[in-house]
């Protein structure tokens, strides 16, 4: 079992974090939503984390869960209460999650999410609001240098439905896609007698080419397809956009970045730290998540993972946080007055303060407070 440290300097960084975020969360106008971390289950909101989710039965042999993504709680409240009351829902969150991933070097089942989701709205306008938002917010927290990498799950769906194979042998392409395996999703799509050009297009996806290099290896591959050129489009939409609005730099494509909830629909996109090697979070389109809970509703977020953020942002956050220098406050447990009224007026001008208890005997008559100074 690893070793939990309460007082570390991640509980006071994490804080922190989760201020500066729902400050700029509210500041575009998205409203703060709270679901709960133990609630009951719903076919519907397994996509993609089932195998991550805790699951337990109460004493009337109900099945719950531990939540382990925030997104699909948030799409059945829009379907079942929020939309009644407006169609689009512009919702933040900071809230807590549990799943299996990996943290300061150890396995850890408990962690934060924060991120927005927006309901209601279609369009590439709702999508680059929200990739804005993502990137303002990383810039905020000083996780600026991180890459973020676009891509569309409608190219690898319209592709596997090319193929008109039975869904267990499109899983297992998707998986060999995923772990970047072109030379296996070969293998398996010639075993399967999959057309030579569909095979070439999916091997595309699995290789580790970059975004522009896949996308032309595809088209020549599948000229003319309608669903693909509308998600290529879109793409070159939002680059186009995103580069204009000054954010070209940290932009990168990458049709084969397919790890995520299996409830996206459209484009996605991946925040990627370098430095320590993982993705800190990410989000995308999600347009038929509401309508398993009985609304159909267009939608797009984003969820940052806050540890994996402290982890760039502070590697030894696992240390103790000590009382800066020169912050002691000296209070006689005899005569506490003058003491306290020194501490009041450091914080009176927001300095930080630590009350020391110093039992020196009788106090000293020369000596004055900072407010007997005033």
């Amino acid at each position: 079992m690893s070793h939990y440290e309460p007082l570390s300097q991640a509980v006071s960084l994490r804080r922190d974090v989760i201020q500066r975020a729902v400050h700029i969360f509210r500041g575009w106008s998205y409203r703060d939503i709270e679901v709960p971390l133990l609630d009951t289950f719903e076919p519907g909101e397994s996509a993609g984390t089932l195998q991550q989710t805790l699951q337990v039965i109460d004493k009337d042999g109900n099945l719950r869960v531990l939540r382990a993504d925030v997104t699909p709680a948030v799409a059945r409240l829009y379907a079942r209460q929020l939309y009644k009351d407006s169609k689009v829902l512009r919702a933040c969150y900071a809230n807590r999650v549990v799943r299996a991933q990996r943290a300061f070097g150890r396995d850890q089942s408990e962690s934060y999410q924060i991120g927005i989701e927006l309901i209601g709205r279609a369009g590439i306008s709702a999508e680059l609001e929200v990739i804005l938002i993502c990137m303002e917010t990383l810039s905020a927290i000083g996780a600026d240098r991180c890459q973020v990498n676009l891509g569309s799950v409608a190219v690898m769906g319209r592709l596997l439905e090319m193929t008109g194979l039975p869904k267990v042998r499109l899983r297992d392409i998707h998986a060999a896609a995923e772990a970047r395996d072109p030379f296996e999703v070969r293998d398996i799509l010639h075993r399967s007698g999959t057309r030579s050009n569909i095979a070439e297009a999916l091997e595309a996806i699995a290789s580790l080419n970059s975004g522009q290099v896949q996308i032309e290896a595809i088209k020549r591959a599948v000229p003319n397809d309608t669903a693909l050129n509308l998600a290529f489009g879109r793409l070159d939409s939002l680059t186009s956009a995103l580069t204009e609005l000054g954010f070209g730099d940290r932009l990168n494509i990458d049709l084969g970045d397919l790890q995520g909830p299996a409830y996206y629909s459209g484009t996605i996109f991946k925040v990627v730290s370098e430095r320590i090697g993982r993705a800190l979070g990410g989000g995308g389109r999600y347009d038929g998540l509401c309508g398993r809970f009985g609304v159909e509703a267009p939608a797009v977020g984003f969820s940052l993972h806050l540890d994996a953020l402290i982890e760039v942002l502070q590697p030894d956050a696992s240390a103790r946080v000590s009382a800066p220098a020169g912050s002691a406050v000296r209070v006689d447990p005899n005569n506490p007055l003058p003491g306290l009224r020194e501490a009041l007026a450091r914080r009176k001008g927001d300095q930080p303060t630590l009350v020391v208890e110093s039992s020196g005997g009788a106090p000293d008559p020369h000596r004055r407070s900072a407010h007997d100074r005033q």
